[in-house]
């Protein structure tokens, strides 16, 4: 655990990540949706050829990933927080965290 910070601060940090982290599902969302709108539609969406809203939409799925694999992580120890959206503890380091 970082000694130089309190436990207060560390809770608004993982507050304003979390927050990130459930911003970060709205582009997924719309990637997904622009892969099924392109599905056996040859014209593609918004005038784009299919191909292009391929590359688009996965190039934006992998950058979320990318992003989340450094913004998810525990504001003490800085060690990744793993799958649930709301812990309450970091696994590795034991600091509160909300």
């Amino acid at each position: 655990m970082e000694l130089n910070r309190s436990n207060t601060e560390i809770i608004e940090e993982f507050k304003k990540r979390r927050t990130r982290q459930i911003m970060a599902v709205g582009p997924i969302i719309l990637a997904f949706i622009a892969l099924l709108s392109v599905e056996g539609n040859p014209t593609g969406i918004f005038g784009l050829p299919p191909n292009i809203v391929l590359g688009i939409s996965f190039a934006l799925i992998i950058s979320v990933l990318i992003f989340s694999l450094f913004n998810w992580r525990c504001p003490a120890c800085n060690k990744y927080l793993g799958k649930a959206i709301n812990p309450k503890f970091c696994a590795k380091c034991g600091v509160q965290l909300s």
